[in-house]
């Protein structure tokens, strides 16, 4: 290990003198050797351009409770060329406070190319040849060394910009930085005026700018004053959160509320499968309490059983969403066996902090409405039927192709068919019209003409059962719906043989009456 003599000599050697800085550390050569190796990589050999690293350090050194750093870096700003009005202007300026402070800052980066700093290149050379650029990435490290707990977006952009080794350098210089500011206040007897930098370039600095002297003077008190304003400001934000923190939590609590006293069943769920909260009513109608439906895929294996599968395909999408949706309807199998049919809707609550992403899942229990709409169903279709079968008409429902639907008694009875015998087929292809294929193309042609809205009427002689034969006034009427579609045919056929066998003898009679008068008239 080299002596402190031997140190000493060397940092001579480098800076053609020895800064004050490190003779607290002339006792201890390895901490002055430890010290003079930081001081040459995080700073005198770090290929950060100079003026960009003596700028950053003199101005952060505002927030040293002692000037020694402040001046010393800002006397190593002239020989780089900046006169003292500059130097002023530089160390006076507000910094920025919060990550909005840096929108322009951050816009401009983001539209650079990637990386600004390439490693083969010649590293003294500027990171940036704009000067808004190397504003925003001065003002950006300025951010990252401030207000280290809000600079995630700053580090991010600085990191993606620079690339990886220009971004260790400059985090290396920062740390360099708050070490040096901590290493003086440990020493505040540490004098400015005895550093070779001061002395060679204060006096023309505050020749050129005369407020700079003042501001200097102040210091002490300026930076008691805005390390007060600092703390008081923090202490407002801290109150501020706190007061949003309360806020927040009663929030959070009024909704906790809001789910767990909602007169609906409600569950909220994230996209791993946990179930988060389920409420009271949830509980009350399946049976089911948190304890034992802790994850979506224990409810979807108690509530669906073999249905599980695709309902937990369903739910996996309702992570995607971005706005309320109507689920539908479902089943489910409650705890004591029943089965009840649940209208659910769900909508998207956002991220948790550990981003994943929850959805609030309500449901409405509508079984009873449901019973009740089949039941009244079941009564339409009793009623339809006792109408339809009591009919002493030929009655027939019809697609517009002419398949058979429906046939009532009184045609089944006719033919003494079943109703498995002719429901399902073409209506022509049915025992009623097999009996002559001069009639079945008939009733092709009386389908097609109906199917296009036409409303057709025939008389048609039907063989029945046995030896019965019936004459039938037949038409097919076309039912349409609200767009005049056609969507239903119903044929009908009105039995008129008694009608016709009458009018037949009627007719007959009144031939005979006729050669009756005829022959009376010829005597």
């Amino acid at each position: 290990m080299r002596t402190s003599t031997q140190i000493k000599a060397e940092i001579e050697e480098r800076f053609g003198f020895f800064p004050p800085f490190f003779e607290p550390a002339l006792s201890t050569p390895d901490i002055l050797e430890n010290l003079w190796q930081q001081t040459l990589s995080a700073y005198v050999n770090n290929p950060l351009p100079a003026i960009f690293k003596e700028t950053l350090f003199a101005y952060l050194s505002r927030y040293c409770s002692v000037p020694y750093c402040i001046v010393c870096h800002s006397c190593a700003l002239r020989p780089l060329g900046i006169l003292g009005k500059d130097v002023l202007k530089l160390i006076a300026q507000p910094p920025p406070k919060t990550p909005q402070d840096l929108d322009t800052e951050l816009e401009t980066l983001s539209q650079q190319p990637i990386p600004l700093y390439k490693p083969d290149s010649d590293a003294s050379n500027d990171l940036a040849s704009d000067s808004s650029v190397e504003q925003s990435l001065w003002r950006c490290s300025v951010f990252v060394f401030l207000q280290p707990s809000q600079a995630q977006e700053c580090r991010a952009q600085l990191r993606q910009l620079l690339g990886d080794v220009m971004y260790a350098h400059l985090v290396a210089f920062l740390s360099y930085v708050k070490l040096c500011h901590q290493w003086v206040e440990s020493y505040p007897e540490l004098s400015f005026e005895a550093d070779k930098r001061a002395q060679l370039h204060l006096a023309p600095l505050l020749q050129e700018e005369p407020f700079l002297e003042k501001f200097f003077q102040n210091y002490n008190t300026t930076f008691k004053e805005e390390r007060l304003n600092r703390e008081a400001e923090l202490a407002n934000q801290v109150i501020k959160l706190q007061q949003l923190s309360r806020k927040l939590q009663e929030s959070e609590e009024r909704f906790r509320r809001a789910i767990v006293n909602a007169p609906f069943p409600m569950i909220i769920h994230a996209e791993d499968g946990e179930i988060l909260q389920t409420n009271q009513v949830w509980t009350e109608l399946t049976g089911y309490t948190h304890e034992e439906i802790p994850t979506i895929a224990e409810w979807t294996e108690r509530a669906y059983g073999e249905h599980k599968d695709v309902v937990r395909a369903f739910i996996a999408g309702l992570y995607e969403l971005n706005d309320r949706l109507e689920d539908g309807e479902f089943t489910i199998t409650t705890k004591d066996g029943s089965r009840r049919i649940w209208s659910f809707s769900c909508a998207p609550l956002g991220t948790l902090p550990d981003e994943r992403r929850i959805v609030l899942s309500i449901a409405k229990d509508i079984t009873q409405g449901k019973q009740e709409e089949e039941e009244l169903k079941k009564n339409q279709e009793r009623r339809f039927r006792a109408v339809f079968n009591q009919s002493f008409q030929f009655t027939g429902l019809l697609t517009p192709q002419g398949i058979l639907l429906e046939a009532n008694q009184t045609a089944l009875d006719f033919g003494k068919f079943q109703a498995e015998d002719v429901i399902g087929h073409p209506f022509w292809e049915t025992p009623w019209w097999t009996y002559s294929l001069e009639a079945q193309q008939r009733l092709q042609d009386a389908i097609a003409r109906a199917a296009i809205g036409e409303f057709v009427r025939y008389e048609v002689e039907h063989p029945g059962f046995g030896e019965t034969t019936a004459i039938l006034d037949f038409s097919i009427k076309p039912v349409k719906d609200e767009n005049g579609n056609v969507i239903l045919l119903i044929s009908e056929g009105r039995n008129i043989t008694e009608y016709k066998q009458i009018e037949r003898a009627l007719r007959e009679s009144e031939a005979k009456l006729q050669a009756i008068l005829d022959h009376s008239t010829t005597f």
